[in-house]
């Protein structure tokens, strides 16, 4: 099984380390700012970050002020039964940190690049947290964040169009509910919708009428005008001019889209096209 393994070097001391990480208020400062915690063996720590990263560690060693333990009991099932064992050691004026991660099941490469890079980066916002006093928590996005985070999607996928935009703020693996068969899953379907429309509509502009935000949610309403000049699914370029509303709902995580449901009124387009013959006309 795959092990994650970090040595810092911390300018303080054992007891200022060991508080760090077996004390409410110390892991609030470097993990994530939502923590609660029993603090003793055989207690749980609930950390919360979003939606699909939770993870409850159970206390397997509390041993001040050298070292503190954890096996994951719930929250996050890639973790499931995974141990976490932070060991301090003194070393000239200050200490140093052992960090040892042991996975319980296989990991691929991408997983493990991912899982690796996350504990540097929350290991150096310990090591910040006891040196200057001010870590680099996880926070949770406010509502306006998740908004903006949208927003800026919008204007570049529509209408910068830059379908590559998903790089950046599409999860890998984002869930995605459009009405057309055949994309492929996650963060490519939504690049290929995209090429697909600024393709078939190169002049598309999207008029934002509202955004709602609902806890991860965030919901677009919105008009779109374009002119068809591009292949439409096999329908050659018409040269007309046509309009279209939008509904679509976001599901905002860490800054990135993670899930997306998508309606809009092609229906209509194909009227204005002519390609679809409304009854009795």
């Amino acid at each position: 099984m795959k092990t994650i393994l970090h040595t810092v070097d911390i300018n303080a001391t054992l007891t200022q380390v060991f508080q760090a990480l077996a004390t409410e208020n110390g892991l609030k400062g470097w993990w994530t700012t939502k923590v609660k915690a029993d603090i003793r063996v055989g207690g749980i720590v609930d950390f919360t970050f979003g939606k699909t990263f939770n993870p409850d560690m159970k206390i397997t060693a509390l041993e001040d002020p050298k070292v503190v333990a954890w096996k994951c009991v719930g929250g996050h099932a890639p973790w499931t039964d995974n141990t976490f064992r932070f060991a301090i050691e003194s070393r000239g004026e200050g200490c140093v940190l052992f960090f040892r991660h042991e996975y319980a099941r296989e990991l691929n490469d991408e997983e493990y690049g991912r899982y690796n890079y996350n504990w540097g980066y929350y290991l150096d916002s310990l090591r910040l947290l006891v040196e200057t006093g001010r870590g680099k928590p996880y926070l949770a996005p406010t509502p306006a964040q998740k908004k903006a985070v949208v927003e800026r999607f919008v204007e570049e996928y529509k209408n910068r169009h830059n379908p590559n935009i998903v790089d950046e703020l599409v999860a890998e693996d984002c869930k995605v509910h459009l009405p057309l068969p055949g994309l492929p899953p996650g963060r490519e379907g939504m690049r290929i919708n995209g090429q697909m429309m600024c393709g078939a509509f190169p002049d598309v502009r999207v008029e934002r009428e509202f955004f709602l935000v609902d806890g991860d949610i965030v919901v677009e309403r919105a008009k779109a005008a374009a002119t068809h000049e591009g292949d439409l699914m096999g329908m050659l370029p018409t040269g007309k001019k046509v309009t279209w509303t939008e509904l679509h709902a976001y599901r905002v995580e860490a800054g990135q889209i993670i899930e997306v449901w998508s309606e809009a009124d092609f229906m209509g387009v194909m009227v204005q096209l002519g390609a679809v013959k409304m009854p009795g006309s």
